[in-house]
């Protein structure tokens, strides 16, 4: 089990998982100008207005694409501005806390809509086809 465990703390220091280690970087008040993950930030804020863009002009699936509409317009202007706040070195607005609880929330919520996207909806599809076949069979109200 120490072996293991020095082979895990080894990756961990080596992969500059920083979160980890010093918990205090998340609440840091004064945040620096330029961190180190801030180019990859920019690019996943330009991620998800790319993604919100195409999530308007998806012709096909509706229910998902609007789910994913609303994700990626969301998540984009929510990074945007915790980018901005980071950037021009607002104290508390400016942790790294927010943007690791809107990262995470962005996962999950992500997954929650591929979740729909594979279970409910196929299963809500097929449900409207059996009641389409069914009422095809039951006769129709007259109009008067």
């Amino acid at each position: 089990m120490s072996k293991l465990w020095n082979n895990f703390t080894t990756w961990l220091t080596h992969t500059k998982l920083w979160i980890w280690w010093n918990p205090q970087n998340l609440t840091q008040t004064t945040p620096s100008f330029y961190w180190d993950y801030m180019k990859v930030y920019a690019v996943i804020v330009c991620i998800f207005f790319v993604g919100a863009i195409v999530s308007i002009f998806w012709p096909k699936f509706k229910p998902v694409r609007d789910r994913l509409a609303l994700y990626f317009w969301t998540n984009a202007v929510l990074s945007l501005i915790l980018f901005f706040f980071r950037y021009q070195d607002i104290p508390v607005l400016g942790m790294d806390i927010f943007r690791l609880i809107q990262e995470i929330t962005a996962v999950i919520w992500l997954f929650l809509i591929i979740r729909f996207a594979i279970k409910a909806y196929p299963a809500h599809q097929l449900s409207l086809k059996v009641e389409e076949r069914r009422n095809k069979y039951l006769p129709k109200a007259k109009a008067s």
